[in-house]
């Protein structure tokens, strides 16, 4: 399963769109915590991530990927951001319809649908004209109309009435994710606030990807679920500029490494990306060329740059 949130943070110069998630694919007998949850569409200032069954989501993903990248009007952005989702649910709507139980299973067959759970998710961010700002969309399967519609996310006032921030994963996650994001909040005063985020729902990722895993139902205090792990994944989105994907400094098994989309980076590669590094649990950013020297949290305090090259803390 996954944790992912998306949150718009007032920039300089305009709203951004931040998304972030974790890297584990699990399910099958095998933990992998390299795999990518959030991709950049073939149009540049829209992403698209998932949560739920991989099984389902992955090819999902690459048709809804295709979809765009062959259809000029989808993909140099003529084609409005609302318009855009239905023609992906669409899509999904289509494939889902066309998935059928393989005839060499034996025994009992499923009576459900797939990819249906409240888990099940695929989330678009980028920018429309209609609305003329930054905006979410999740795509969830309705049982009451039998199909997949991008729908809004449900407001979370508890969080502070002018915040846009909406989560997606499985139910235990997002459950203890959430009570770590209100904890921090509320330990800044910050919990019903009308301003904007920050980088607050990076660090409360951050600190709830380190803490320690349980199988244990219920979830252990101060313990984050199973189902969720590997390093963070982030991804921004500018209006009219193209959607980037951060590399992360991160520490996993006691080994500090740099990480792209969920993926432990070598030495000689050369990323022209920002990089996230944490101090503590707080994000600091870097713009590319200007990363620390070793890649590590400790270098932080001289070299933290915002992604114009400007020295910036970026954690008030």
């Amino acid at each position: 399963m996954t944790i992912g949130v998306a949150w718009i943070r007032q920039g300089t110069d305009s709203e951004e769109l931040w998304l972030a998630s974790d890297s584990r694919i699990s399910g099958d007998g095998h933990i992998w915590d390299d795999c990518p949850k959030l991709f950049s569409l073939p149009r540049r200032d829209t992403v698209i991530g998932f949560s739920g069954s991989t099984g389902q989501a992955y090819p999902l993903l690459l048709q809804l990927t295709n979809a765009v990248g062959s259809y000029r009007a989808a993909a140099d952005g003529t084609l409005e951001f609302y318009r855009l989702t239905s023609h992906l649910a669409r899509v999904a709507n289509s494939m889902m319809n066309r998935l059928v139980i393989d005839p060499a299973i034996s025994g009992d067959k499923p009576n459900y649908r797939e990819f249906a759970t409240t888990g099940d998710n695929l989330v678009i961010a980028g920018y429309s004209r209609r609305r003329d700002r930054l905006v979410v969309r999740v795509l969830k399967y309705s049982k009451t109309v039998d199909k997949w519609n991008f729908e809004h996310f449900r407001p979370a006032p508890a969080l502070g009435g002018g915040r846009l921030i909406a989560t997606f994963g499985d139910r235990p996650a997002k459950s203890r994710y959430g009570y770590v994001l209100r904890r921090l909040l509320e330990g800044r005063s910050m919990l019903r606030s009308n301003l904007a985020f920050n980088f607050e729902p990076l660090e409360a990722l951050a600190e709830f990807l380190k803490m320690p895993e349980s199988n244990a139902r219920p979830l252990p205090a101060n313990c984050r679920p199973a189902t969720v792990g590997g390093a963070p994944q982030v991804m921004r989105i500018l209006t009219g500029a193209q959607a980037t994907a951060f590399a992360v400094g991160w520490e996993l098994a006691g080994n500090q490494g740099v990480y792209l989309q969920g993926r432990l980076t070598f030495d000689y590669e050369r990323l022209d990306v920002p990089l996230v590094t944490f101090d503590d649990s707080r994000p600091r950013i870097h713009a590319p060329g200007q990363w620390p020297t070793d890649g590590s949290a400790a270098s932080i305090e001289t070299m933290a740059v915002n992604t114009d090259g400007g020295e910036s803390e970026l954690t008030d």
